[in-house]
């Protein structure tokens, strides 16, 4: 996986280069330089893929989730500990794959409500 590549999903994950040192184990400048010149790991690389195909899944079983009206309802939990509590993964990377619904949501022509909690 290029630098390039890896800092894309990462970023479009709603995950910090700190995330990733603090999953792989490694120093935060490691996990930077994975963005610029080096490439990650394998293990790395299949952990944040298996990350991003998780939100893809999540994204395609929320449009699904369509009532008759063609409504889907997404849940907004404000804060870390609630998305943990409710979703298993912190607000950044929740609120990520919020927008990656929205736009596939919206893609398939249906509407969306945000229920806050």
């Amino acid at each position: 996986m290029k630098p390039g590549l890896f800092r894309v999903l990462r970023t479009s994950l709603g995950l910090t280069a700190q995330d990733v040192a603090t999953a792989s184990g490694v120093a935060l400048r490691t996990a930077q330089r994975w963005e610029t010149h080096r490439v990650a790991h394998e293990d790395v690389q299949e952990w944040i893929w298996g990350k991003w195909r998780r939100m893809e899944e999540t994204v395609r079983e929320l449009v699904e989730s369509a009532d008759a009206d063609g409504v889907v309802v997404l849940d907004y939990f404000r804060d870390n500990q609630s998305c943990f509590e409710h979703a298993g993964v912190g607000a950044s990377e929740y609120h990520a794959m919020l927008g990656h619904a929205i736009v596939a949501i919206r893609k398939a022509g249906l509407d969306f409500v945000i229920r806050e909690y």
